[in-house]
């Protein structure tokens, strides 16, 4: 240590010693900016703990701790328009984290418990911070196509589509049934789903009854890793109406002109009618498969460029098919 600090000086003979960390944290050059967080209309999807100046003054100058439990709460929101009920939370907090014990929710036809850890929450109040989230999910009836909808129709939602009308007073009724319309209309669209930048998790989920887009799994599990904008699948198996299915891959929304997905899928007995009514894509990169009779084992390895609407770019395709 004694070298370095005489090197230093060394080098800057003519700067007061008192002074010279001062001059060199000046003259550092700005840390260049990652990528993926250069993209301003992501931001909106990043998360954010707004509260009052004065709650942030007790997480500046005080330490917290204690521990919460309720039995039953619903959340009404047109940002996410579904009858949404919290049931048996339990856990412990301080200023920057919570430790659940268990929580359980119920979002229109989905369900879910889940118990871990979210820390980084002082961070994420009094500047941009980052949450880090360790859980383990287990749901009885997981509606993906439901909670896409929901969260597309909260993104696009907007108080002067309801004439401006004030909410604060409205019973709980109406203002259930006028936020569900929304999601109802958009249940059959999806727009990007843009991952939280200042979000990094481990996610290990097991489920049942789970629906994605034609795709009905009576079992499914996975590991879930979020970071940088990506999420990354691994360990995923499930049994499916269209076959056994073993899965990896990724989804990443790192910039608008970076949309990529990619994944290996495997499938074991199944028909080619079925893989094609699930990845239509495939009939166009693959005319040849809806010419196999009887069930296939599928294997196919691929990345692509993804749309605005999660939809693969056929273009983009790279990879291969396997079939047995």
């Amino acid at each position: 240590a004694k070298e370095f600090m005489d090197s230093l000086y060394r080098a800057y003979p003519d700067i007061p010693r008192d002074s010279l960390f001062r001059y060199l944290r000046r003259t550092r050059p700005a840390r260049e900016i990652p990528e993926w967080l250069t993209e301003a209309d992501f931001r909106k999807s990043d998360i954010r703990l707004d509260v009052g100046e004065n709650i942030k003054k007790y997480f500046r100058e005080w330490d917290m701790e204690g521990n919460i439990s309720f039995r039953r709460t619903s959340i009404l929101s047109p940002y996410f328009p579904l009858r949404n009920t919290v049931r048996d939370f339990k856990g412990t907090f301080d200023n920057n984290s919570i430790a659940l014990e268990n929580i359980t929710v119920t979002s229109g036809r989905s369900n879910l418990s889940a118990k871990g850890s979210l820390t980084g929450i002082r961070n994420v109040i009094l500047r941009s911070g980052f949450l880090n989230l360790d859980v383990d999910v287990t749901s009885d009836s997981l509606d993906m196509n439901q909670l896409l909808a929901a969260y597309s129709a909260g993104m696009s939602f907007d108080e002067e589509d309801f004439g401006g009308k004030d909410m604060t007073g409205m019973e709980d009724d109406e203002f259930e049934e006028m936020i569900m319309a929304d999601s109802t209309a958009t249940e059959d669209t999806q727009m990007l789903l843009v991952i939280p930048a200042n979000l990094n998790a481990e996610i290990r989920l097991d489920a049942r009854n789970v629906k994605y887009s034609k795709l009905e799994m009576e079992t499914m599990t996975a590991d879930l890793a979020v970071k940088e904008r990506c999420v990354q699948f691994t360990n995923t198996s499930a049994s499916t109406n269209m076959g056994k299915l073993f899965f990896e891959g990724f989804y990443s929304t790192r910039t608008k002109k970076d949309l990529k997905t990619g994944f290996n899928l495997n499938f074991s007995q199944i028909t080619a009618e079925k893989v094609i009514e699930m990845l239509p894509a495939i009939d166009t990169v693959m005319p040849l498969l809806k010419s196999f009779q009887g069930e296939l084992d599928l294997e196919m390895a691929a990345t692509a460029d993804i749309d605005t609407t999660m939809s693969i770019e056929i273009p983009t395709i790279n990879g291969v098919i396997r079939i047995g």
